[in-house]
């Protein structure tokens, strides 16, 4: 098989194992043993009921100042008040009944029960989920398990069941719960945007352990096999570190001393920066059983007896982000080739900030790209023209050593021979290919950029295309790639023998399907490209027709 043939095969099988590694083993993770199981029967809340009923023995009543203050809850504040004093006189365990507390500013409404003191809704005002509902952070069927953000675990996760004391103020709530000389107090203030501040002090029950919340969202994305999972983030010493599920469980993150740590999918992030080095940071994995397989979902939790710092809970945005500073920008995943990624990101808003749409900003992009590299492709493309006109004198070099057969001697002067024409012809086989191993960078920092910005979801292109992040329902723009790139693979010169073409058409199909339910603004890109490549070929070939006619 020809040499320049057989490596543009292995590029081609390199870029799909790469892509495999990059892409889909990120979104798509192997199964891993559940080490967690949240689901909790009948027979376990009779215990934790018991155990409760054993642990707590007095509680202090609430005064009446106190739960007057929570007027706005959901529960009559002056029928809790009295029930809560028969019950503490009589020395019975009080477990008040569930309020619904509620902080809000412009950016983000949150929303806090009184059971634990957990946070049990997060929704984004300015964003919208798949469905147009307000864009919601906490995970709703951990919900149903009581795994919130700020939820007890361990030795205490029973007080998730009890109605603490609340006291709200303009933008500022705070949960108290006591069992004789013992008492756990949280505190959240949100401020104007993103950010909220959060203290929790354990005093006589041993250090708390309090989840940040598993996962973020629903985590069962069926829509796209590109849409990214859960995970955490740790920023520690100048740098990210991404720490894989199946080693997240029990690893001890403070020893890292992190800047902060994050739990993240693809475009929405819970960044916690610690205020005191006392506590400690840890790993978790929790799992419960989605509608098609097992699903396990990335969790932090803090562990001390007073926990104390600032949490973002909003998008992935990098102007918000590197207006916050404590290096949170970071977060935003550019992929390995970021340093490319970073300026096209750049170009691409500047061009986006003139035409108004993504799409076209992409298209015009790409053409920008393809021309500055225009020179460095333009003579990759007059190489492989000039290969195809010297291919008819190698294979007679090759016709008259066959009978030799595997002589090694033999071989070694066919090649010898092979390299005087290539020098006498002026040519090079490796010509053609370096080219387009020097552009790979920049294909994969752009694949990075577009698969990975939020600027993209649910951006409007044209007709059906009404979400850049999102794949083509009708599989048009797909096709159209796959067209595209047969059509550019069918002018490009070939030196390969009929077998050898038909191997090459066949990458085109093969990227079709791969590429079916690809995020829009990906194939856009690709489509964009193959055009240009086409038009690109066409004016070599034409230009080297002319050159061979005088």
């Amino acid at each position: 098989m020809e040499k320049r043939t057989v490596l543009a095969i292995v590029i081609s099988i390199i870029f799909i194992l790469i892509w495999q590694k990059m892409v889909v083993d990120k979104v798509n993770p192997p199964k891993k043993i559940i080490k967690t199981v949240v689901a909790v029967n009948e027979k376990e809340k009779a215990t934790e009921r018991k155990t409760e009923a054993i642990q707590s023995n007095e509680t202090v009543a609430l005064s009446e100042g106190s739960v007057n203050k929570t007027s706005r809850t959901e529960t009559d504040s002056e029928s809790v008040n009295g029930e809560s004093g028969k019950e503490a006189s009589s020395g019975k365990v009080v477990d008040l009944p569930e309020e619904i507390i509620s902080l809000e500013n412009k950016v983000l409404k949150l929303e806090f029960t009184n059971k634990g003191g957990r946070l049990v809704s997060v929704q984004l005002k300015d964003y919208r989920d798949e469905i147009g509902e307000k864009m919601e952070l906490v995970n709703q069927v951990m919900l149903e398990k009581n795994l919130t953000p700020f939820s007890f675990e361990g030795k205490l996760n029973y007080l998730n069941n009890i109605g603490f004391t609340a006291q709200k103020d303009r933008n500022s709530v705070s949960f108290l719960y006591q069992e004789g000389l013992k008492r756990i107090e949280k505190r959240f203030e949100l401020d104007k945007g993103f950010g909220l501040k959060v203290a929790v002090v354990s005093t006589g029950f041993g250090p708390a352990e309090i989840s940040l919340g598993p996962g973020i969202d629903s985590a069962e994305k069926s829509h796209s096999r590109y849409s990214t999972p859960d995970a955490v983030v740790v920023f520690a010493d100048g740098s990210v570190d991404r720490i894989k599920k199946e080693k997240l469980d029990g690893v001890d993150v403070s020893k890292q001393k992190p800047e902060w740590v994050a739990i993240e999918d693809k475009y929405f992030a819970k960044i916690f920066t610690p205020d005191t080095k006392e506590m400690k940071i840890l790993g978790a994995i929790k799992s419960y059983k989605g509608k098609k397989k097992d699903l396990l979902l990335s969790d932090v939790l803090l562990v001390g007896n007073q926990i104390s710092g600032t949490i973002f809970l909003g998008p992935k945005d990098y102007d918000v982000l590197k207006k916050l500073g404590h290096h949170y920008a970071k977060i935003v995943n550019f992929g390995f080739f970021g340093v490319f990624a970073k300026w096209l990101f750049f170009a691409l808003r500047w061009i986006n900030g003139l035409v108004h749409n993504y799409g076209w900003s992409i298209i015009l992009l790409t053409i920008l790209i393809r021309l500055l590299i225009f020179p460095v492709s333009q003579a990759g493309l007059r190489s492989m023209k000039d290969m195809q006109r010297v291919q008819p004198k190698m294979k007679e070099i090759q016709a008259k050593y066959k009978k030799f057969g595997k002589d090694l001697t033999k071989k070694q002067e066919m090649n010898r021979e092979i390299q005087e024409l290539y020098k006498k012809e002026g040519v090079s086989p490796l010509g053609g290919c370096l080219p387009m191993i020097l552009q790979m960078p920049i294909f994969f920092a752009f694949w990075s950029l577009l698969l990975n910005v939020i600027e993209l979801r649910h951006a409007p292109f044209m007709f059906w295309i009404q979400d850049l992040s999102a794949y083509d329902p009708y599989y048009v723009l797909p096709v159209l790639m796959g067209v595209t790139q047969l059509i550019s693979q069918m002018i490009t010169p070939s030196t390969g023998d009929a077998n050898q073409k038909k191997m090459m058409y066949a990458l085109p199909v093969v990227f079709t399907v791969v590429l079916a339910t690809a995020p829009s603004g990906l194939i856009v890109y690709w489509t964009t490209n193959n055009l240009f490549q086409i038009v690109q070929q066409m004016l070599v070939n034409r230009s080297m027709k002319e050159a061979e006619g005088e």
